[in-house]
């Protein structure tokens, strides 16, 4: 129809890799799962792997009848819902081409400052939910004096179910940064530590992938709305430091569906004194506990006890 360009064909991969560009924690999730609607519920559908069984005593010659790999299709429901539904009224009606020019900045604006961020806290609510939920076996307490230590203990516990630092990523709250810092350059040589210091940039510790992010995208989780047009409810988790997760176990969905620019006489049809901007956005994330035992995410928190892990 006149006057509507649809973004969300042209322009998807685009605006995902952008969407992963901005995210901090998109790069460092390893399951992206299948997306499928049917009758207006949303799903996404991941793979896993039983491995448990691979390995079986060999009692004579030849091989006996091969079995079935045990594999299942977890199917995980979208129950988040976003819009953007936005006029932009500093273009003109009939310029198309600038309309498309302005909507394509502001999609990016938005990217960067509303909506990576709150993919990321969905990301980091889904991992803190986990953690806190397995009885405190994956709660390691924070000590401000020493965080590098509090880092091995959240470690072993991973390292105890075969994860290992090549796999990892840890998100450190930008309060606790000045923590982590103080220990590293009064326990190494400044010479240890000029990559650090000239970008101030910590990439790796021990290593692990290192992210810092805002204080505020470690929360606890709910939902709010009516399923499937829920939005996420995040409380404040101050008490935590740092997430230390292994890639492997975090999936995520991006779905963006129906991202159009409308001018001319669609955008005055919706009331608009210039071009409007719409999409429409399902995200989510989720751990995965696979086979009983890869409880792939610790949290770091302050006035914690001892894990029991």
């Amino acid at each position: 129809m006149a006057g509507e360009n649809n973004f969300a064909v042209k322009y998807a991969k685009v605006l995902d890799q952008k969407f992963k560009a901005a995210s901090q924690t998109l790069r460092h999730m390893r399951n992206r799962g299948e997306y499928k609607e049917d009758g207006g519920v949303a799903s996404v559908f991941f793979r896993t792997v039983d491995t448990s069984d691979f390995l079986q005593g060999h009692t004579k010659a030849t091989f006996a009848t091969p079995e079935e790999v045990n594999s299942d299709v977890v199917r995980k429901d979208v129950e988040l819902f976003y819009e953007i539904n936005k006029m932009l009224t500093a273009v003109q009606m009939d310029d198309t081409a600038g309309a498309l020019k302005e909507a394509g900045s502001i999609m990016q604006l938005a990217i960067d400052e509303s909506y990576a961020p709150l993919l990321d806290k969905i990301a980091l609510g889904a991992a803190i939910n986990a953690a806190k939920g397995w009885a405190g076996s994956h709660v390691v307490a924070y000590d401000p004096a020493n965080p590098l230590k509090s880092l091995g203990q959240a470690q072993a516990t991973l390292k105890n179910q075969r994860s290992f630092a090549k796999t990892q990523t840890l998100f450190i709250a930008a309060s606790a940064e000045p923590d982590f810092d103080e220990k590293l350059f009064t326990s190494f040589t400044p010479a240890k530590n000029d990559d650090v210091m000239s970008t101030g940039d910590l990439k790796k510790l021990k290593g692990i992938n290192v992210e810092i992010v805002p204080d505020d995208f470690f929360n606890t989780m709910t939902t709010t709305g009516t399923k499937p047009y829920a939005q996420a409810k995040f409380t404040a988790a101050s008490s935590i430091k740092a997430v230390l997760w292994d890639d492997r176990v975090m999936g995520s969905v991006n779905k963006m569906k129906d991202i159009s620019v409308l001018t001319g006489d669609l955008a005055r049809a919706a009331g608009a004194d210039g071009a409007v901007l719409r999409g429409l956005f399902r995200p989510g994330a989720w751990v995965f506990d696979a086979n009983g035992t890869k409880k792939g995410v610790v949290v770091l928190e302050a006035g914690a006890s001892a894990a029991k892990a």
